[in-house]
């Protein structure tokens, strides 16, 4: 079965799908929003397909960096943690975390 999804998918058939084919539908349209700077719908799509399987690093990232873009303060450094979990080689993250951190210290 495709992952792509058709204008003619319904949500029966959507919730049909295997999880595994759930998320790899759901992670790649996340990753296409985010492109285009929609926010609002990359968390959206990235928040429903987190617990359908283990998350890649790209993934938490794109999903934190959204949530921060929407002002979501709290949500961005536990993705970008989680992300830090599964992956502890990305500088750039662990260097965004802390700079997240020093921002969150900095407010009254």
């Amino acid at each position: 079965m495709s992952s792509i999804p058709s204008k003619s998918r319904t949500a029966a058939e959507y919730n049909r799908l295997s999880v595994k084919d759930r998320y790899e539908t759901l992670a790649p349209l996340g990753e296409a929003y985010f492109g285009r700077g929609d926010f609002a719908r990359v968390a959206e799509l990235l928040e429903k397909a987190l617990p359908l399987l283990r998350p890649q690093p790209s993934l938490l990232n794109a999903l934190a960096s959204s949530q921060y873009r929407l002002q979501n303060p709290a949500r961005a450094p536990e993705l970008f943690q989680q992300s830090l979990a599964i992956d502890p080689n990305q500088q750039d993250v662990r260097e965004l975390v802390e700079k997240l951190k020093a921002e969150r210290a900095s407010r009254p």
